[in-house]
């Protein structure tokens, strides 16, 4: 079911194969914000942030900002309790950002082998993605393929 759904998305143009850098601690395994950085350093372990760039493949989730907001605010009964609802309505105030659904193996190990055009990629869940040669190297349409 997985696999069906990512197949989809891509299909349709959700998924894109692009880059992403931010500050990462090592300690933690994440990437942190401006905001959440406390003097150029992690919060939670107060030691330096490292600056990575990676390959990755991302969800177009931005695209449904406005869609997401009129839903909730239709639906007022969606996300309950109502605390909840509001608290999901003020992070849907500021840009949302596409979300990134794989990591690279040069720094994850572990996870779903996802092959995307250098093959270093992995993603979450219970597929494998694979490139096919039918298309051209520009946009090689992974199939997402049982694990």
């Amino acid at each position: 079911m997985v696999r069906a759904i990512l197949q989809k998305l891509w299909d349709a143009g959700e998924i894109y194969l692009g880059k992403y850098g931010g500050h990462y601690c090592y300690g933690c395994e994440r990437f942190y914000t401006e905001k959440e950085i406390v003097d150029g350093k992690c919060p939670d372990h107060q030691t330096p942030l490292t600056w990575i760039e990676e390959e990755n493949y991302f969800f177009k989730m931005s695209k449904y900002q406005g869609w997401l907001i009129d839903h909730l605010e239709r639906n007022p009964d969606f996300v309950r309790p109502e605390r909840y609802r509001n608290e999901v309505l003020g992070f849907l105030r500021d840009p949302l950002q596409d979300l990134s659904i794989s990591r690279p193996t040069t720094r994850l190990k572990w996870g779903v082998r996802s092959r995307s055009t250098t093959g270093t990629s992995r993603t979450s869940g219970s597929t494998r993605c694979s490139t096919t040669s039918r298309r051209s190297a520009a946009r090689a349409t992974p199939r997402f393929e049982k694990f």
